[in-house]
């Protein structure tokens, strides 16, 4: 069996600076998707959680019972008393995290945020889980 190589005329062996610019601009796509996939999950976010919510567990708890969260991202929490708490809210990393008038920082982590279903984990005192339905009845307009 014979084997013939045929090679074209003037042709130059590759180097590796050709393919420096298509990696580099692979990897610079590539960074782009990924940032811009996280920024639609966290606006996803903050479309899901606008609205009121109301607790769903038996848990005896009297604290934080209904939350409201507007789209001027803050947040008025409700307990069973007349006490009514007011923060701003940033969700990040799977984190709800509420701002004082102070500054100061509450963060704790969102196990679950869909349509209709909020559970959150460590809600300032309340330890445990706290699961929360959107509620049927809210006319406002966030």
């Amino acid at each position: 069996m014979r084997v013939i190589i045929l090679r074209r005329k003037n042709c130059k062996p590759h180097t590796d600076s050709q393919y420096k610019i298509p990696f580099k601009a692979l990897l610079i796509l590539s960074f782009l998707v990924i940032v811009n996939s996280s920024l639609f999950a966290q606006n996803n976010s903050y479309e899901k959680i606008l609205g009121k919510w109301e607790i769903s567990n038996e848990t005896g708890t009297i604290n934080y019972v209904i939350l409201h969260f507007n789209s001027d991202s803050t947040a008025i929490l409700s307990s069973y008393g007349d006490t009514l708490f007011r923060y701003s809210y940033l969700i990040m990393d799977d984190k709800l995290n509420f701002i004082s008038m102070n500054n100061l920082v509450f963060s704790c982590p969102i196990i679950l945020l869909s349509d209709n279903e909020l559970i959150l984990r460590d809600l300032f005192e309340n330890k445990g889980d706290q699961i929360y339905k959107k509620a049927e009845n809210d006319v406002n307009n966030y």
